[in-house]
């Protein structure tokens, strides 16, 4: 009947007709080629091949029981210390294939006992050096963490959300959800379940619509917002989260797989998760072979006293026996000595290995299974099989596989650790499909791609059925070896994504876009494309800065510039100019004096040229500058921002700076005349971009000036409280209000007076949100309380002639 069903269909060679209600087995015959020998393929469809594939899984860890005992040991070891004790740390070194996971996950069952939660996070080797999803694998631990607290009571989700809740909030909880969007169900949303997004059809948006990501519709911020904080405030509220988390008392372990391709954004956040983390909360860490410089290596340091450090090294003989006994099912060991003697030999003792090599000794038909259980021949292995490395041979065994599965691997291998089904779909039908008649859903396409490939234990269906993954780092790496030419599969990859990709849809997997344009960015040629990628490329690296993940933006923002060229400054100068900002800005953060000077020489030089609209760029350009100058402590900055200012037309005396100073505070007294703190709080805020950014480079230079020329310090202050009087309320403005309550109270004006601006200044802070000021607010506002009163004339005298003491 199911056959009735494919036949009644027009046949096309292009592609192949599904239906829902046909099983997979008979799908899997019809993938198979027509050249392939039709025995075989009904042969590897049949239950008696599939009750095969299923013994080839080990029930049970053989060879490890002295690492597993350790593993063991070292749990139950943490949860008898105190709870204010630091977080147990357990490194796994060894090999690929030596089971390192494999070993990890044995504690699962014991976590889960102990109501604890066992949550794993994983890097790959695509992104390692280069740019993805920023905090990739610590972030889909921690939406394994929000996924087992939301099936768990009510109350339980209740008490974690009440508890982080109480902890973050504001422009914290917006930048947390920058860097872990899953956190955002906890500290700022609800228990549901996140949309399904895997269904949609290419270009249809209404349908789409619903399904928009609604946690990233919900945060809208300027990234330049978040790179001022930078890095430090998201450690610190990664501590904090790790904290709460870990009060609660049940048992947490963290798995961290694969650590070695962890960048230095990734191990900075897991340095502050493990300086957040106490007892009963555990770190484990799977790693292959480093370098001795590997960052990892040098923060493990910072571990001593609380780790335990497992090697594990490959099986012996006797253990390799074992093992093939067991995936055979055969109960007497010297049975299969022969055979096992050959795998031993051929694979090291490497457990994925050995499991490998009796899959292709099936595959290849040296390995049957009989009447009395399996049969080979040894004489006949040695012979054939003998110098196969298991990449080659999962190579080869991919090589037969249907073309269509054989395209879904190779996109899978380009995508890293996981692909969403949605992206598998869309790209199987945009590479391998020719007709654009093609109607299913990407959903279904990509688990059509994928049905043999899962059969044959090379791809697995995540948890939550919406995304794929390999079952071993060596599969990934022998799928990535089956593309000869690398380079333009990424680049064809990345546009097929940019061009189908729905627009509500594009946030969510900027990165997947960016990542594999990046990987084929040599390749560019046309014009059209080459200004489209870096529209991409400054996209990501305008969400990587809102995340602080900089390296990655770093990444990002040089790809943007090597997407230009010299005569895109003319034809596209707001896109130019908006990267070598932000790359400057970048470079700034990262400490990279000398690409940042590259890049603010090329800005300024391009603003020079140019009459309209390049003052703001200017003043941006300039804040960065003048922000690095005063990092590197050069007295030059404040003259830098001074005559950036005037440029701006905000100017600003070079003598008689007493003088100047007593006719501004006069001038600056009379404009505040009449403003009460509720006229002052509700003027609205400043929407003129120059002068934004005219009011952030006048808040700088104060800061500058306190240092290097405090005589300048109350006519910046003035400048910025007239400039907000006049058009509106900046983030400048809280501690301007305290500086001048400041210098009423230094003038021997009344107290009432200066306490009353510092009390605004408070109100300010609230209303504006400037939590980065909140500090700098209240200690000035402090300080004018105990200040005594001093006469004006003498004030005067002493800010003349010793500007420290006054201050």
């Amino acid at each position: 009947r199911h056959l009735e069903i494919i036949s009644s269909r027009p046949c096309s060679s292009s592609r192949p007709f599904f239906d829902d209600n046909i099983p997979i087995i008979i799908i899997s015959i019809i993938h198979n080629p027509l050249e392939r020998e039709s025995s075989r393929a009904y042969a590897r469809a049949t239950p008696q091949f599939l009750r095969e594939m299923s013994v080839f899984q080990p029930d049970r860890l053989l060879g490890r029981s002295a690492e597993e005992s350790i593993l063991l040991n070292s749990y139950f070891a943490s949860l008898s210390m105190s709870q204010d004790s630091p977080a147990a740390v357990i490194i796994i070194h060894g090999d690929s294939g030596l089971g390192k996971t494999k070993l990890a996950e044995t504690l699962r069952s014991h976590v889960v006992e102990d109501d604890g939660y066992f949550i794993k996070g994983k890097f790959d080797q695509l992104s390692y050096g280069s740019a993805n999803r920023p905090y990739q694998g610590i972030a889909s631990a921690f939406a394994e963490y929000c996924t087992a607290v939301e099936q768990r009571s009510q109350e339980t989700w209740s008490e974690v959300a009440t508890k982080l809740r109480r902890e973050i909030k504001g422009d914290d909880v917006k930048l947390l959800f920058q860097a872990i969007p899953s956190l955002w169900k906890i500290l700022g949303g609800e228990s549901n379940q996140e949309e399904d997004t895997t269904s949609h059809r290419r270009h249809s948006c209404d349908a789409c619509q619903h399904n928009i990501n609604e946690e990233e519709e919900k945060v809208q911020e300027s990234p330049h917002s978040f790179s001022e904080r930078g890095s430090h405030r998201l450690n610190y509220l990664i501590k904090r989260v790790v904290s709460v988390i870990s009060s609660i008392g049940d048992p947490i372990v963290l798995l961290i797989d694969d650590i070695q391709w962890a960048n230095k954004t990734d191990l900075d956040v897991l340095k502050a998760l493990f300086s957040g983390a106490h007892n009963p909360f555990m770190f484990i860490f799977t790693a292959r072979p480093m370098d001795s410089n590997h960052p990892f290596l040098r923060m493990s340091d910072e571990f001593e006293g609380y780790k335990t450090e497992i090697m594990l090294q490959s099986l012996r003989r006797n253990s390799v026996c074992e093992l093939v006994a067991e995936i055979l099912r055969i109960g007497d060991t010297s049975e299969c000595t022969s055979l096992a003697n050959f795998i031993f030999c051929v694979t090291d003792g490497n457990p994925f290995f050995v499991r490998q090599q009796i899959i292709s000794l099936r595959d290849e038909g040296l390995l049957r299974f009989g009447s009395n259980g399996w049969v080979w021949d040894i004489d006949a292995i040695e012979k054939i099989q003998l110098g196969k490395n298991v990449v080659t041979m999962l190579s080869e065994k991919m090589q037969k596989l249907p073309l269509l599965t054989q395209q879904a691997l190779k996109i899978c291998s380009c995508m890293g650790s996981k692909i969403d089904l949605y992206i598998l779909g869309l790209l199987v039908r945009e590479t391998h499909f020719v007709e654009n008649s093609y109607t299913e859903d990407n959903e279904t396409t990509a688990k059509t791609a994928i049905s043999m490939a899962v059969q044959e234990g090379l791809l697995v269906v995540t948890q939550n059925g919406k995304g794929v993954t390999f079952t071993h780092d060596s599969i990934n790496e022998a799928a990535y070896s089956t593309i000869k030419e690398r380079a333009p599969y990424h680049l064809k990859l990345g546009k097929a994504l940019h061009k189908n990709v729905c627009p509500n849809l594009l946030n969510k997997y900027l990165f997947t876009i960016a990542a594999q344009l990046a990987r084929g960015i040599e390749l560019l040629t046309d014009d059209d494309d080459r200004i489209a990628m870096a529209h991409i490329f400054l996209r990501a690296g305008e969400k990587s800065m809102s995340a602080s993940a900089f390296s990655e933006a770093n990444f990002f923002f040089a790809h943007a510039i090597s997407s230009l060229h010299k005569d895109d400054w003319n034809n596209n100068y707001r896109l130019c100019c908006d990267i070598y900002t932000k790359a400057a800005d970048t470079a700034f953060i990262q400490d990279a004096g000398n690409s940042m000077d590259t890049y603010l020489a090329i800005l300024f030089d391009h603003c020079g040229r140019r009459k309209k609209g390049s003052l703001l760029d200017f003043l941006n350009a300039s804040y960065i500058q003048v922000r690095s100058l005063a990092s590197r402590e050069d007295p030059s900055a404040l003259d830098v921002g001074i005559e950036a200012l005037r440029l701006a037309g905000v100017n600003l005396p070079s003598r008689n700076l007493a003088m100047h100073t007593i006719v501004g505070l006069a001038k600056t007294r009379c404009a505040m005349k009449g403003k009460s703190a509720d006229k002052l709080l509700q003027l609205p805020p400043i929407t003129d971009k120059r002068m934004i950014q005219t009011s952030r480079l006048l808040h700088l230079c104060v800061l500058i000036s306190n240092s290097w020329n405090q005589k300048m310090l109350p006519l910046l202050c003035f400048r910025i409280v007239q400039l907000n009087l006049t058009h509106g309320m900046s983030k400048a403005m809280p501690s301007a209000m305290a500086l001048y309550g400041a210098i009423l109270s230094r003038f021997g004006y009344p107290q009432t007076e200066a306490a009353k601006y510092g009390g605004i200044a408070l109100a300010l802070t609230d209303k504006l949100e400037c939590n980065d000021t909140m500090a700098n607010v209240a200690s000035t506002f402090t300080a004018i309380k105990k200040l005594s009163d001093l006469s004006g004339v003498s004030c005067t005298e002493m800010f003349e002639t010793n500007p420290s003491t006054f201050w």
